[in-house]
């Protein structure tokens, strides 16, 4: 990964990684990897360090930081308690809680 700001190459030491979205202020990253089995979103700080699972899934998608980074949004499709979840969740940077807001989209 190359931050922009000084042309410096870090490397994360995640596999399969698929996509990274940084932070509107560019402090931390969104990692999303992928082993062919599941799907993973990972908070961590711009380096790598850090690092917080926020989400597995069979599919993650549509992530997005807003301006204020207070949430994070994405659309999640897995298995919670054996039962099949597909929905739109925000996950709250204070609290640390994924909470799911619409189904089936």
């Amino acid at each position: 990964m190359l931050i922009q700001a000084t042309k410096e190459k870090i490397k994360l030491n995640i596999k399969f990684v698929y996509d990274v979205i940084p932070s509107p202020d560019e402090n931390k990253i969104l990692v999303l990897q992928g082993n062919g089995i599941k799907n993973t979103l990972i908070l961590c700080d711009i380096d790598g360090s850090n690092q917080k699972i926020i989400a597995e899934g069979i599919e993650i998608g549509g992530v997005s930081w807003p301006p204020d980074q207070r949430m994070i949004a994405y659309n999640l499709k897995g298995t919670v308690n054996n039962i099949m979840v597909n929905g739109l969740n925000i996950y709250d940077m204070l609290t640390g809680e994924s909470t799911q807001i619409a189904v089936d989209i």
